[in-house]
């Protein structure tokens, strides 16, 4: 399972970015030590980091299925793999309605229909 997707038109991924992404939580397979740089850009918006990386901002960490139409390439696809769960958030009266079930399995279908799509090997 890939989701995320490492691009960038850069040679390799500088240490700040592997030690942001072993920080947050998602280790990767190596270690890099400690930087001093801070992320020159920032955000949570998915498709405005698809953009600065598209424009040079940098090394973005990004969905693959969002990438897989950008001539942006996958960089150190063996060592760094990110994988993040989909999440349903439902208030807990709500769990066993009839609606909120039929979401979570057309979610799941859809997941399943396109795994090609979201987790390019």
């Amino acid at each position: 399972m890939r989701p995320a997707e490492v691009a960038s038109g850069a040679a390799r991924a500088p240490a700040h970015l592997l030690h942001r992404v072993h920080a947050a939580g998602r280790r990767p397979r190596h270690r890099a030590p400690p930087s001093r740089h801070a992320p020159a850009f920032s955000s949570t918006n998915v498709f405005a980091q698809l953009e600065a990386t598209r424009q040079g901002a940098g090394i973005g960490v990004l969905p693959a299925f969002l990438t897989q139409r950008t001539q942006l390439r996958r960089l150190l696809p063996d060592e760094i793999d990110i994988r993040l769960p989909v999440t349903l958030a439902v208030r807990r009266e709500t769990v066993t309605h009839a609606a909120v079930r039929a979401l979570w399995a057309a979610l799941r279908q859809e997941v399943a229909e396109r795994a090609d799509e979201l987790l390019p090997e």
